[in-house]
Order: C-alpha cells, then structure tokens, then sequence
C-alpha cells in the first residue's frame, strides 16, 4: 500500500485527478493563501485531495508510472496493480480503514460507502512552499510610553562578608611568608657529636684553613641489614633491544596486492534500487529472459536493490554499460562500488 501510495503523491503534482482501478479517484484542488479573522490566523496555499469513489474507470496514469519504475510489460503492469487493489480493499474490510501516507486516510462506513480524510497539511508541492499557519493579532493604535533606564546602578555588600575576605587574606598572607616545611626523619639527636678538628691553624698549608666538621649519627639495624642484602644482590645486565629474539614472517601472512582487491569486492551495476521483493524478482526474471544471468539483489531496508555482475574496475564495468546500451532494463543503471 505505501508504494502505490508513493505514486499517487507522485502523480498528483502534476495531475489534478488520478484514478486507482477498481477503487476510486483521488482529486487534487489548489487553495490560495488567506487571512482568518475569527482566530487571527494567516493560512498558506495548500493543495487539498479528495475522493471519489464513482471514478472507477482505469486512466492509465497508475499504470504507466508503475511501468517506468519496474520496467515491466502492460500485461504484468496490470496483474501487479489488480493484486494491490485486492490487497487494499483486504485491509479495508478487516480494520476499517487505510492509511495513504503523504495522500489521506480511507475509511469504510456502515453503509459500505467510503469516506476520506485527507492530509491535514495537504499533499507536498513546490507551489505551496512548505508553509503552515501563522497566528497574529493587529496591534491596537494607542500612545506608546518609553521608559529611560538610569545608567547608575547601586550595589550593596554585607559587612560581614568584607570582614572574612579580609581575614582570608592576611592567613594566606601570613601562611606563604613565614610558614617553614617540616622535615621528619630516624636520626637520635641524643647519640649525635660533633666534633671540629683542626682548632689550630697551619700557615704552611693553606688547605688546612679549612674547619672539619664530623657527625656520627646512629643507623637502625633494620636500616643496616637491608643495606647489606641490597649490596649483596647481584645486578643483571640491561639486555639490548636489537638482541631481543624477532618473529619470523612468512609468505603466507602477508596478503599479496591481488588477494587485497579481491577482498574489496570491485564494482557492480545498479540495475536499480528501492524495490519490494516481488517486483525485484521479477525484474531478475526478465533480464534472465534477456540472456542476463548474472543479476542478484542486495537488500537495503525494507527494500531491494537489484545489482548485476561484479568487475575488477570501474573501466570494465562502464564497458559492458556500453554493450548493453540497447537494453531498456539498463536505462538507468550506474556502477556502484562495492
């Protein structure tokens, strides 16, 4: 149902009334933009669709354009639409009502009559731009007053507030200027002497000028030992990286230039694409019919896409374009890179 939905939005921008067979005709009818006084609301121009279900007589609009897009015979055109129809009508029958996306909603009453609700927005068209509603009242005429601001401004601070900013600052004033980090260690200042040697001075020699000063601090033994076992450990040579052992690479780990372009999978031909399962197998049968057997589909959403051939170059792909120039089916291939 969306896809002969599509195709009726489709039509309708360019055909004022397009029938589907068997069901009714829709009607399109172009509103200009107006003023609503009563709700002071500005509507765009719309393009409005209405139904009627006495048209039932196939214009062939419906038809030509499902042709053009799965390039497929009358015959095979008109199997494909009858079966749509029995398939709208089903879902009619079965919840009450179809929803046409982008047209309406269709609706079966009591009587067994139709009834439909179009599109509230109306149906999408370059020449309605796009638009919705705008709401403005008119302003009333009357004396307008301004307002002159003064350029002074006032502001107002606790005094407690300025007390703590300042004691904040004489702290950290006080804190950085005089504040000595301590430093914390084993040493027993009652085991230390001290001892100055060289009280006299020696005039030959003037490197006896010098006082020495000597410090015996007392070790813990814990301190010792560890020192001792440290000493005693033995120290293992750095080994350079260049020694280091290196894993050896085979041929059959590094993947040759042609194995790489083959995993890329080359080009294809997009014979064509957004197609339902049924009519993607159905245009594989026909290029089958052609001779054309190397067609396949690749699915993209709901959808299928329907590729043919897989080549080594775009070169060699845009040449069987050429060969195959003559086929209506190719009319609108390009090649895709896979």
């Amino acid at each position: 149902m969306n896809e002969i939905s599509r195709h009726l939005v489709k039509l309708l921008l360019d055909h004022n009334c397009v029938i589907i067979p068997d069901l009714g005709g829709f009607i399109a009818q172009y509103i200009p933009a107006e003023y609503r006084e009563d709700d002071y609301t500005y509507q765009p121009p719309q393009r409005i669709v209405s139904f009627n279900q006495e048209l039932t007589l196939n214009d062939g609009l419906l038809i030509q354009s499902l042709m053009q897009t799965y390039d497929t015979t009358f015959p095979e055109t008109l199997k494909m639409l009858e079966d749509a129809v029995i398939d709208m009508k089903e879902e009619l029958y079965e919840k009450g009502e179809l929803d046409l996306v982008g047209v309406g909603v269709l609706r079966l009453n009591l009587e067994g009559n139709y009834e439909f609700e179009p599109h509230q927005h109306g149906i999408v068209s370059p020449e309605t731009y796009g638009l919705t509603h705008v709401s403005m009242k008119a302003f009333a005429e009357g004396a307008v007053s301004y307002n002159r601001q003064s350029d002074k401004y006032t502001f107002s601070i606790s005094k407690k507030v300025v007390n703590y900013a300042a004691a904040a600052v004489v702290s950290a004033f006080f804190f950085l200027g005089w504040a000595v980090p301590m430093q914390k260690g084993d040493v027993n200042v009652g085991h230390q002497q001290a001892q100055v040697l060289g009280s006299g001075f020696n005039w030959g020699n003037t490197d006896d000028h010098t006082r020495t000063a000597k410090v015996n601090v007392k070790v813990p033994e814990k301190a010792k030992k560890s020192a001792q076992v440290a000493a005693s450990a033995p120290v293992s040579s750095p080994v350079p990286a260049s020694a280091a052992p290196k894993p050896a690479v085979t041929a059959q780990d590094t993947p040759t230039a042609q194995e790489a372009n083959a995993e890329k999978g080359g080009f294809t031909i997009v014979v064509s694409c957004g197609l339902p399962q049924k009519y993607a197998d159905l245009l594989i049968s026909n290029l089958q019919k052609d001779g054309l057997n190397e067609a396949k589909t690749e699915a993209e959403g709901k959808y299928m896409n329907v590729v043919y051939g897989n080549y080594a170059s775009r070169a060699e792909a845009e040449a069987f374009l050429k060969q195959v120039a003559g086929n209506k089916r190719f009319k609108h291939a390009q090649v895709k890179e896979q």
